[in-house]
């Protein structure tokens, strides 16, 4: 019995060092695949970062980036910074914070080019018949397909009658009839009476 405890025991121990020797040789081996695993996730990293500060932002101008209400409004929406050959969709936010796709109301479709530019043209009429637009600031927003959003601009509209007052003013400002009084200035009836006092002399 003696013997048989003394043999357990020497392979209990046995199989103990085996594993301690095993758990020694291997955790160096998988310390450096995690080290370099990790070390190309860095690297992997800081290429994204690298290649996003690369890419310009997305970018959405209006111009005239002022238009007057009136009939047959138009704007031209032009944008760079996008993803090449892609659909763009423009979203018009009104004053209650409402969102309405005017893909409908451009022309043509805009679609970005092989450099991520599009240029396009908004008719308005109908959205200022609807009373959508009306004076004052509102945005624009560019997004995919999806409608993530990708860019956004402001766009104004200012009252007509604003231009038919400056009209209006011209017009007073010139005012040639009052100046001229060419016919008061001239007083050609004084001088028919001049020539009346010569003929009575005769």
């Amino acid at each position: 019995m003696k013997r048989c405890k003394h043999l357990s025991v020497v392979v209990i121990s046995v199989l103990c060092l085996m594993g301690f020797i095993g758990l020694t040789c291997l955790t160096p081996a998988s310390a450096e695949a995690a080290e370099k695993k990790a070390a190309t996730e860095k690297k992997a990293v800081k290429k994204a970062a690298v290649a996003k500060k690369k890419e310009p932002a997305a970018v959405i101008t209006v111009v005239p980036a002022a238009a007057a209400l009136g009939k047959k409004v138009s704007v031209a929406l032009m944008g760079s910074g996008f993803e090449p050959d892609k659909e763009v969709r423009i979203l018009f936010t009104d004053a209650e914070g409402m969102q309405t796709d005017i893909g409908y109301a451009l022309s043509p479709e805009p679609k970005t080019n092989k450099a991520g530019a599009f240029s396009t043209s908004w008719e308005c009429d109908e959205f200022i018949k609807a009373k959508l637009v009306t004076e004052g600031v509102f945005t624009l927003t560019a997004t995919d397909a999806q409608f993530n959003p990708l860019a956004l601009t402001p766009i104004t509209f200012a009252a007509e009658k604003a231009k038919k007052d400056d009209k209006g003013g011209k017009e007073g400002k010139g005012d040639k009839e009052g100046k001229g009084d060419k016919e008061g200035k001239g007083d050609k009836g004084g001088k028919e009476g001049k020539g009346d006092k010569e003929k009575k002399k005769e």
